[in-house]
């Protein structure tokens, strides 16, 4: 009895301070979230800037850019958009050397490294795993790991236009290395993208880049679609106009659209 009675003031003073200890935390937390999102702003304006441009603004920009991002991480490390923020930056270090130089292969390994960790804290992002697969893949690394992150961004981002066309391309140019459950996902999905108008001029430009043709046409169910196929099929001028199109925006446009994803 006189043993509670002692225990009851610290009982009452550890009430007392533990909203103060939630409220402290919370506090913390959402300034470093607040901190984190100010320091990203640059990094984030740079890397449009280059998707528009087509290059990068300097070597001395991209350090500068870089280590805004590691720091905005410190303050927010399980944030996925700083990870894919940080996996864009070295893929542009990348694409500012040679193709497969050391530096690049390199670059790339870093870039992979961070899609990934995008991936890990936020399982179902589509573009991170699009991006994580299109990394590995320019390092010539084909494995388990790039054909779950092709399946799953099939199966995450299944109505995100931009996300799919990627896949598809990789996908697709990496036909006879395909699991068979992976390659029904491809054609799953061109059916799926089938629907939507004026998806058979994309379609078309796989098609004559992979000489995929015997492949496409079954899976094609609109009769002019078909002809239109044949039709390009059997004339390398045709063949030409087509790689050409952009779907009917200007170039510059669509280099900006399409380099940000």
């Amino acid at each position: 009895m006189f043993k509670d009675q002692e225990q009851s003031p610290l009982k009452r003073q550890l009430f007392g301070v533990f909203p103060l200890f939630i409220f402290f935390t919370f506090t913390v937390g959402i300034s470093c979230y607040f901190f984190s999102s100010y320091l990203v702003l640059s990094p984030r304006y740079a890397l449009e800037e280059w998707s528009c441009n087509g290059e990068v603004t300097s070597e001395k920009v991209w350090n500068r850019e870089l280590n805004n991002l590691l720091f905005a991480q410190k303050f927010s490390p399980w944030n996925a958009d700083i990870a894919m923020d940080l996996g864009r930056m070295y893929e542009w270090k990348a694409l500012s050397g040679a193709a497969w130089n050391s530096n690049s292969r390199e670059a790339r390994t870093n870039a992979s490294y961070h899609f990934e960790q995008a991936i890990k804290y936020r399982p179902t992002w589509a573009l991170a795993l699009v991006s994580f697969a299109q990394s590995q893949l320019l390092n010539r690394e084909i494995n388990e790991e790039v054909f779950l992150a092709l399946s799953n961004g099939f199966t995450y981002g299944r109505w995100q236009t931009d996300v799919q066309e990627k896949l598809l391309w990789l996908s697709i140019g990496l036909w006879k290395k395909l699991p068979d459950d992976l390659k029904q996902q491809v054609r799953d999905q061109i059916v799926f993208t089938l629907e939507r108008e004026n998806s058979i001029q994309m379609l078309t430009r796989l098609a004559i880049r992979f000489h995929w043709f015997d492949e496409l046409i079954p899976l094609v169910s609109k009769s002019e679609d078909i002809e239109y196929l044949e039709l390009v099929r059997e004339s390398p001028e045709r063949m030409r106009q087509a790689l050409a199109g952009t779907g009917g925006a200007k170039q510059e446009e669509y280099v900006c659209r399409v380099a940000s994803i």
